[in-house]
């Protein structure tokens, strides 16, 4: 769309003055900042799925893996998610520089800032882009990560420390939902309909995939669970996902953004056929499947306990640690995934409200921050907000820093926080809570990797 970025740069200020563009972990009567732990999504990404697949959702051709998306397999960082994860980084680097737990020149200590990150490519590039914001040219800081296929910290299903119970997991999601995905699919009419508007769906072995005759439209499609092991009653070590209309729709709204971010233009973005306010609504049916499915209390428990339970422990400075890891880690950063966040957020009970996002939106490199902070009195407090850039930030690759920040929202956590700017939460009862939260079945035995 000819002028979209030349208006974003205008506009950007303003952006940032709505979304109160204070400094985040700010000091003052918040304390001094003993330690913080960043859980952050990974950056911006090409799409997951194979080119054949992408095909049968839409009648127009999507952006090129390799010629636009600049990655060689579906699901990896782009250079475009790395220079952005980058920025990220120099941002951490001032805030963190501003409170005194990194130095503003030179390279931290090895022993003061720690990163891990899953072992996909995503994250572990996406790792290294924080880190070079964070701590360019330093030797002897480098990201961390599990050398096995799958890290139990993020994907504790997948890594068979715990399982989902098929019956008690479908019961758990219809439940909330009045049974049928149906009534899910009717709430959300008109946004589906624009999203069909847009992709011109669906290709004809994907109608007959599901059922329908062709020629068939996203919402003829129909939603429900696919569980991708044949059920198991002695183990019950199943994974499952949202298939059909839904889950369609909620990754095709994700990549519209994702091209956004990448600055693509033209055809390359939503197929010439969107523009900004529309491609905002369409977020809705991106964070329907999470609210549907990964902020299930059931599931976020299942696959967010672990997690959850090495974050507190960092932050105590105590075991369970991670493999590495100092003890005397100021700043730890763990990069994952958008469900690793869907699932914390809801095991602590905190919602986020961002301009241009969606309710409890997880864009790429978006992180939830938890703050360690001692007071005049020498109690710890335990502050959570959200950070992440805006839709223009990414797409103009806005650089960061205290007077240029991404947004933040300051998080209320219903079991423990006060009234208190940036309602703190006490240590004690912080760690309360997450006892109460996290699945005992789903902790690795004595917390040792």
């Amino acid at each position: 769309m000819p002028g979209r970025f030349a208006a974003a740069a205008a506009l950007l200020g303003i952006g940032q003055f709505l979304a109160g563009g204070a400094p985040a972990l700010a000091g003052g009567d918040r304390g001094e900042l003993v330690r913080v732990v960043v859980v952050s999504r990974h950056g911006v990404r090409a799409p997951l799925q194979k080119p054949e697949e992408l095909a049968l959702w839409a009648d127009k051709e999507w952006p090129d893996l390799a010629a636009d998306w600049q990655v060689s397999k579906p699901g990896n960082l782009t250079p475009t998610g790395k220079a952005l994860a980058k920025r990220m980084g120099e941002y951490y680097r001032a805030l963190l520089a501003s409170e005194d737990l990194l130095p503003s020149k030179g390279c931290p200590s090895a022993g003061d800032l720690f990163v891990w990150a899953d072992v996909d490519q995503r994250t572990l590039e996406t790792g290294e882009g924080i880190l070079e914001g964070l701590a360019p040219s330093c030797n002897g800081i480098s990201v961390h990560s599990l050398n096995a296929d799958v890290d139990p910290l993020f994907h504790p299903v997948k890594a068979k420390v715990c399982a989902f119970d098929r019956e008690k997991t479908e019961a758990a999601i219809r439940g909330r939902i009045g049974d049928r995905f149906a009534a899910v699919e009717q709430a959300a009419g008109s946004d589906l309909q624009a999203l069909q508007n847009v992709l011109g769906c669906c290709g004809a072995e994907l109608c007959k995939r599901f059922g329908k005759p062709a020629p068939c439209r996203l919402q003829d499609l129909g939603s429900d669970l696919l569980w991708k092991e044949p059920a198991d009653p002695k183990k019950q070590n199943e994974a499952f996902s949202l298939e059909g209309t839904l889950g369609i729709a909620s990754t095709a709204a994700e990549v519209f953004l994702l091209e956004y971010a990448s600055a693509f233009q033209g055809e390359k973005w939503g197929f010439g056929r969107i523009d900004e306010a529309g491609m905002l609504r369409l977020g809705r049916l991106h964070t329907l499947l999470f609210e549907t499915v990964d902020r299930t209390p059931y599931v976020a428990r299942r696959e967010g306990s672990e997690l959850l339970n090495r974050v507190a422990a960092i932050l105590e400075g105590s075991w369970p640690r991670l493999p590495e890891m100092p003890k005397s880690a100021k700043a730890v950063f763990l990069v994952g995934h958008d469900t690793n966040i869907g699932n914390l957020s809801a095991m602590l009970g905190v919602s986020w409200q961002q301009p241009d996002y969606q309710a409890n939106d997880t864009p790429p490199a978006g992180a939830l921050v938890f703050e360690l902070r001692r007071g005049s009195d020498r109690r710890n407090r335990v502050f959570v907000s959200y950070l992440a850039q805006s839709p223009r930030q990414m797409a103009l690759k806005a650089a960061l820093d205290l007077d240029h920040p991404p947004r933040r929202s300051s998080l209320f956590l219903p079991a423990c926080s006060s009234s208190s700017a940036g309602y703190p939460c006490s240590l004690d009862s912080f760690e309360r809570l997450v006892d109460r939260a996290v699945d005992s079945q789903c902790l690795r035995r004595g917390g040792r990797w």
